[in-house]
């Protein structure tokens, strides 16, 4: 086994000194393999050097993929918190408000008069929310797969407001058919 470990040793080291001539910018693998030789002494076919870079290069691969899927999940948990908040914030701007006018007449008289209304909800939480949701799904690659046909039979001619508005009303009565 000792011998072993001395050669993967030694292929280690030469495939750290292959990367770093390739990121310097020896493109093609005879140039590699000249610079290996000159520089350090390493004397090694161009096939061999062609060997390391293939997996030199899967190696990168696969370190990307995991970064992209690393970033990708980063990106989904801070869009759930946003999507958290802002649907806690719609859900805060549904019911009854009550708006209470004080009003000082010259002689003194104060009158108050109260009404109240209820809210459907603010429809730009609501709006703020899709887009989030829809940044959600473009990153985990299933934007084009959801059917998000909800809107389907709305008027025509509306502009998107209305249609938001809409979707709220229906999200509140617990259907977004």
């Amino acid at each position: 086994m000792p011998l072993m470990d001395g050669k993967l040793k030694k292929m280690s080291y030469r495939q750290s000194l292959i990367a770093a001539l390739y990121h310097q910018g020896f493109q093609t693998q005879f140039a590699i393999r000249d610079e290996l030789e000159e520089r350090y002494g390493i004397g090694v076919s161009q096939a061999t050097v062609s060997r390391d870079l293939a997996k030199l290069e899967k190696r990168w691969q696969d370190a990307s993929i995991k970064d992209i899927a690393e970033a990708k999940r980063l990106a989904v948990d801070e869009l759930n918190v946003i999507k958290a908040e802002v649907w806690q914030a719609w859900q805060d701007s549904i019911g009854e408000k009550v708006i209470v006018k004080e009003t000082i007449h010259p002689d003194g008289q104060v009158e108050v008069t109260t009404t109240r209304k209820f809210e459907t909800g603010m429809s730009n939480y609501l709006e703020l929310y899709l887009r989030t949701f829809e940044k959600q799904a473009k990153i985990m690659g299933v934007y084009e797969k959801l059917e998000l046909d909800w809107a389907e039979d709305l008027p025509e001619g509306i502009d998107a407001m209305e249609t938001v508005e809409i979707f709220a009303k229906r999200l509140i009565k617990g259907s977004t058919s």
